[in-house]
């Protein structure tokens, strides 16, 4: 029986790898610092609270697997006992016991790491381990009470067994005598949509209407179960934006590194549990909120891991997934009911709670950051920004999406072990990007993310999609799927969204990241049949406004023509407006030149939103439509833009900066070596505009001292472009002199 699973549809839609397929080496990470500082402070924390009394490290209930280190509030010294802090005893014995370098020396033998690592994993343990735990403790993201959970969780202690971000939904009618009954419990990030207030739960014949917030406390002995005084627990101040950037490391009221735009800050609550105080047999739809897609919180990125063919590579440790539920933008208002119990208000008395917040879910685990850089468009990046090329947050979703396939397929792994999504960037010379990440679903981490930065998985990934998905997705039997379906990129776990999905584009990016040229037939030989049909559904309509409708073969593209008003369709992954390809420059002058005036579209927009087409060639007609564009206004003509330019140097032309693309054209016309855009140098990876790594020269656009001065003192030869006052022609005799 095949599931409705991602990995299962991806091997009955080819079986033979089912039992042909070699089986997928297993990996040990031995020599990965952080796993082996993991089981270190396990044993080290072992022994210091094993030198304590025996009533500093008791709590009632269940102990955990993960270790017994007493509570929370006993570490920070906060328990009802009024005993002193066991973080005081336990700094004392990591600064003063020998077992401290026994313990590193014993652990860290054959697994890779060097005496220099050892040391430093020594002076780490003595002086900052305690440290850290005080701010794990004091850490709103976390809250469960046992510290050696909580711990754990945080990913300093090894997670044993499966993490214990399970939630119960109670059912606490107001005046009922006892404790809540359970009655029924989701994941975290599942529940705060699942049992969120207004929604209901069907359980044995009864269905159980969410209203609040409740829950007993973990530490309660099982014999007398007690109520957790506040169920919400502490806030955790996130910041987001609409153009998706979220981080919950906030400092409230600034601007969105993406966008520009200012963020919105909110409280965000991890509920201990949830309640609802009815339940009745009735069938109720659900009036309740809930999520979408976890979001990675935003981190500065820093140096690369790892660039594979056109893609950049970070290896995120210790990254936080975060899913918000938000009562669709309007946030909660939190009301405290009978003891332990937290409603939700109405708002509809006009008075304002004094709580106020959004429900959700902060994981910690490993991620893997990829971005496209150099890829053979306009800009080197795939462009996100919605007016500049409406199709490219699709694109990069389904890219993301096939790429969750394509890493399933060779690590072997389950779907539900993997997450991803793409995050907002903005790049160097101002673009809207995206980049996409893959996370591990377990809690501190399963060693995926780390293993795909490494670089041969992924680049085998990249292949299953551009080569054997893509054979599968335009196979004949597949031809009725217009952009996503079942058989390709939907499933369950990515219906958040399935609107944004697009097989096309999917392979369009994997063709990219893999250094190649787009596949221009898979959108353009789709134009003429796409403007056929724009014209039986629109065209009488046109013409009866006095507009005379026809279709223009205009070279390598595809024109709606309707009176003076040309819209011209393009690949869905070009610029619209600043960054036009040379295809589209020479396209719009010769339609231009027939006095027309040209709008620029593309293939997936006529075949999705005919209508938007519509509003560009009879507004009136239309009505205004508010997604209606501007007409392109192209630049004077430049004299190096009537040069025909071998192909590659043409994809160097759309990738540099516009200020040093005619010194590009240049170049092409002299015997010189291509160069690489952006090449970085140095142990800091300092970018240049163009370079040429074998002659060791550089050509820059600014100055950066630090860059600059690493230059001097490796034999690296800087041409500044704004040397030769503009002269292009000049500019390109230097560079061919300084490269003889």
């Amino acid at each position: 029986m095949c599931r409705d699973r991602g990995h299962d549809e991806f091997y009955y839609g080819d079986p033979e790898r089912m039992t042909g397929d070699p089986v997928p080496a297993p990996f040990i990470d031995t020599p990965r610092m952080t796993i082996v500082r993991r089981v270190v402070v396990a044993e080290l924390l072992r022994q210091a609270f094993a030198s304590l009394p025996l009533e500093a490290t008791q709590v009632s209930g269940a102990p955990s697997t993960h270790g017994r280190f007493g509570s929370v509030k006993q570490w920070l010294g906060l328990d009802e006992s009024g005993a002193k802090p066991n973080g005081e005893a336990v700094r004392k014995w990591l600064r003063g016991s020998r077992e401290v370098l026994r313990v590193v020396e014993r652990f860290i033998k054959y697994t890779g790491l060097s005496p220099t690592d050892s040391d430093a994993m020594r002076k780490w343990l003595q002086n900052r381990l305690a440290d850290e735990i005080d701010r794990i403790a004091n850490d709103p993201i976390y809250n469960q009470a046992l510290l050696s959970e909580r711990l754990a969780n945080a990913g300093l202690l090894p997670m044993f067994g499966f993490p214990t971000k399970v939630r119960t939904l109670y059912f606490d009618p107001p005046h009922a005598d006892g404790p809540p009954k359970a009655v029924a419990d989701r994941a975290l990030d599942l529940a705060v949509s699942m049992f969120s207030p207004g929604n209901a739960v069907i359980k044995d014949g009864w269905s159980y209407l969410a209203d609040g917030f409740v829950a007993l406390d973990p530490l309660a002995p099982e014999s007398r179960p007690k109520r957790l005084g506040n169920p919400l627990g502490r806030p955790v101040e996130i910041e987001r934006c609409k153009c998706g950037y979220a981080s919950h490391a906030s400092t409230g009221g600034g601007a969105c590194p993406v966008c520009g735009d200012r963020t919105t800050r909110s409280s965000l609550y991890q509920p201990s549990g949830f309640r609802a105080t009815m339940r009745d047999d009735h069938v109720r739809r659900n009036a309740g909120s809930g999520t979408g897609a976890a979001d990675l919180a935003w981190t500065d990125l820093g140096r690369r891991t790892n660039m594979v063919d056109a893609v950049k590579v970070w290896q995120l440790e210790q990254a936080q997934l975060i899913v918000v539920n938000d009562n669709r933008g309007r946030e909660f208002e939190f009301v405290d009911d009978h003891f332990g119990s937290v409603g939700v208000h109405s708002g509809g008395d006009g008075v304002r709670s004094p709580r106020r917040g959004v429900i959700g879910d902060i994981r910690t685990t490993d991620a893997v950051m990829l971005m496209l850089d150099k890829v053979r468009l306009q800009g080197g990046v795939v462009n996100t920004h919605p007016e500049e090329c409406p199709a490219g947050r699709s694109a990069m979703q389904s890219f993301a999406e096939a790429l969750k396939l394509g890493c399933q397929a060779e690590l072997d792994v389950q779907p539900q072990e993997l997450s991803g999504g793409i995050q907002s960037r903005a790049t160097l010379n101002g673009m809207r990007t995206a980049a996409v990440y893959l996370a591990d679903t377990l809690e501190n981490g399963a060693g995926y993310a780390v293993e795909l930065a490494q670089g041969p998985i992924l680049r085998r990934a990249l292949s299953v999609i551009a080569d054997r998905l893509s054979s599968q997705w335009q196979a004949d039997d597949h031809r009725a799927c217009d952009s996503s379906c079942a058989d390709c990129l939907r499933s369950w776990d990515n219906r958040f969204v399935h609107g944004l999905l697009d097989w096309r584009l999917a392979l369009d990016v994997a063709d990219l990241a893999l250094g190649r040229r787009l596949n221009l037939d898979r959108w353009l030989g789709l134009a003429a049949e796409s403007a056929a049909h724009f014209v039986r559904v629109y065209g009488h309509i046109l013409e009866e406004d006095n507009h005379q409708v026809e279709i223009l073969d205009a070279g390598a593209l595809t024109a709606v023509v309707a009176g003076r008003r040309a819209v011209l369709l393009g690949h869905p992954l070009w610029s619209r407006k600043h960054r036009l390809n040379r295809l589209q420059l020479d396209t719009v002058r010769a339609l231009e030149r027939r006095g027309l005036t040209v709008f620029m579209s593309d293939v997936r927009e006529s075949r999705r939103t005919p209508d938007m087409i519509f509003s560009l060639l009879a507004p009136a007609a239309a009505g205004g439509h508010p997604g209606m564009q501007s007409p392109v206004v192209l630049p004077p003509a430049a004299e190096a833009e009537g040069i025909d330019l071998d192909p590659d140097w043409a994809d160097l032309e759309g990738i540099v900066d516009e200020r040093i693309r005619p010194l590009v054209v240049h170049l092409a016309q002299r015997d010189v070596p291509m160069p690489e855009a952006g090449l970085e140098v140095g142990d800091m990876a300092w970018p240049v505009d163009l370079g040429w790594p074998d002659a060791r020269v550089a050509v820059v656009l600014e100055a950066d001292s630090d860059r600059d001065f690493w230059c001097s003192q490796n034999n690296w030869r800087i041409v500044r472009a704004h040397r030769v006052n503009g002269d292009d022609s000049a500019l390109a005799h230097e560079v061919e002199e300084v490269l003889r």
